[in-house]
């Protein structure tokens, strides 16, 4: 399928023959305060990069992409722009909403699989409604977590286009497709790894749970926050 505009050109139009070496693996934070909880961590050095507010590691050891934008447009983009550049293994951290009475408030969860509420992967001659996270992967990520005792439950998702079209007739279809949780990105970030063969794994915790009475949240997110950086930190020992 020949596309006007490809990812190999965004790289060459934004750094001409210079383009910048990424370590192999980069995670995605959905929230950018996160990057101030990393630096009192870690050493970062902010970089140029196609889109979003990229970071790498002193020491090459990871980078770090975030405030890219939100939902699908964003994600794709991305992901199509990270694969280019050479990346082998991408691990989103963000935060879902839970749909199942099974997750509480600031569970860490690993996603397993995604489903689209907008078909997007149409655009991509993807005709697959599931597409999964690399298991190798999460595996790896588990036994990491599970070593300082963080009870880990693996889970579905539903990758919504707005947060404004979450009616109660998608819910209940989500529902009977074991579907225990809800974001905006992880579908169209998991697909495009997929397709270009980068491993690729989304973990994270609960912000909020829906219930009879709507949705609930976790107040000023600062236990959410302190739970992301938790996970981020634990898996880079």
């Amino acid at each position: 399928m020949k596309t006007y505009i490809t990812p190999e050109k965004i790289l060459e139009m934004t750094f001409g023959d210079n383009i910048p070496k990424i370590p192999e693996i980069v995670y995605i934070f959905f929230y950018k305060s996160m990057i101030k909880r990393v630096e009192q961590h870690f050493e970062l050095e902010k970089a140029k990069f196609t889109r979003g507010d990229f970071y790498i590691e002193k020491n090459k050891k990871f980078g770090v992409v975030t405030n890219f934008g939100n939902g699908e447009s964003g994600a794709l983009m991305l992901a199509e722009e990270l694969s280019a550049v050479g990346v082998k293994k991408v691990i989103a951290i963000g935060a879902v909403g839970s749909l199942s009475n099974d997750l509480k408030m600031e569970d860490t969860i690993i996603i397993e699989s995604a489903f689209s509420q907008s078909n997007i992967g149409l655009v991509y001659d993807y005709k697959k409604e599931e597409v999964f996270t690399s298991n190798k992967q999460n595996q790896e990520i588990e036994e990491v977590l599970k070593k300082d005792n963080f009870e880990i439950k693996f889970v579905k998702t539903l990758s919504v286009p707005t947060i404004y079209r979450e009616t109660e007739e998608e819910i209940e279809k989500a529902k009977q497709k074991n579907i225990s949780v809800i974001e905006m990105e992880v579908f169209s970030l998991a697909m495009i790894f997929s397709l270009k063969n980068v491993e690729f794994s989304a973990i994270g915790c609960v912000s909020d749970v829906l219930d009879s009475e709507g949705w609930s949240f976790d107040d000023g997110f600062k236990k959410v926050f302190d739970c992301l950086e938790n996970i981020f930190l634990k898996i880079n020992k």
